[in-house]
């Protein structure tokens, strides 16, 4: 859905603002888009990309925005200040930063926050999405359109969630990264070259991703490949002894506890 005659203010133009930058161009008319950074590099990248876009480094008038986007850091928000009419909808993907205080901040009521993630620039992000009670149908089908255009969308209903999904899916992928990471230099240490090692582990993964899609049986798929007495039963053991799951729980429930309190 793209409403006629709206105007969409982006604050940021980071990783995450231009991946929300990318979507919005996709379906909103450019001419109709501004992109606010304090960075003039930024700003020139894009503009010299997308002419009719409109770029400015100076954030502190945004009355003719129907839509503003903020995709600043959650530390600079509190500093942040801008003329907004009352009635636009306020758009965030800062992590922590609650309904209350943009509403606070901004001067609006109507506000939605998100928690996208970093695969949302391919088209493989997972968006979870909180509207305030006063938003439109108007204005939810247009967040759902934006993030759509980033992956899977899913609207929630507590404020709460936001910071147990910012641990799990918004963190997520470095976890992963990390891990195969430590499986890379362990694959190293049997004396494999760093290539040979990676070209192995990424089809590993890949066909991992692949036998997971097919069956999404966790136990199922082990007990494929874990033959009684064998190699991965050996090493499954081991990752048992050393108590795996709980590095991850752990893990997780720190980026949890780390969302509530960023600002």
């Amino acid at each position: 859905m793209t409403p006629k005659g709206k105007k969409v203010a982006v604050i940021g133009a980071g990783i995450m603002g231009t991946i929300i930058i990318d979507a919005l161009f996709k379906f909103f008319p450019k001419k109709d888009i501004c992109i606010y950074d304090v960075h003039p590099e930024k700003l020139r990248g894009i503009k010299n990309e997308h002419r009719s876009v409109s770029v400015s480094v100076n954030a502190s008038d945004l009355s003719i925005a129907d839509y503003v986007v903020l995709a600043i850091k959650p530390q600079d928000f509190s500093n942040f200040k801008a003329k907004v009419k009352s009635n636009a909808v306020a758009i965030s993907i800062m992590a922590g930063v609650s309904t209350s205080f943009i509403k606070k901040q901004l001067g609006v009521k109507k506000v939605i926050r998100a928690m996208p993630n970093a695969p949302a620039r391919y088209g493989q992000g997972f968006t979870v999405w909180l509207a305030s009670n006063e938003i439109t149908r108007s204005d939810k089908l247009f967040a759902k359109k934006l993030f759509g255009e980033l992956g899977v969308e899913r609207e929630i209903k507590s404020e709460g969630q936001i910071a147990k999904v910012t641990a799990v899916t918004g963190s997520g992928p470095a976890y992963i990264f990390s891990s195969l990471q430590s499986y890379l230099k362990a694959v190293e240490a049997l004396g494999f070259d760093q290539q040979t090692a990676h070209e192995m582990i990424m089809k590993v993964l890949e066909g991992a991703l692949a036998m997971l899609k097919n069956n999404g049986d966790f136990n199922g798929l082990i007990k494929q490949i874990a033959s009684k007495g064998g190699t991965t039963e050996a090493a499954l053991k081991q990752f048992k002894k050393d108590n795996l799951d709980g590095i991850w729980q752990k893990a997780i429930l720190v980026a949890y506890r780390r969302a509530k309190k960023i600002r």
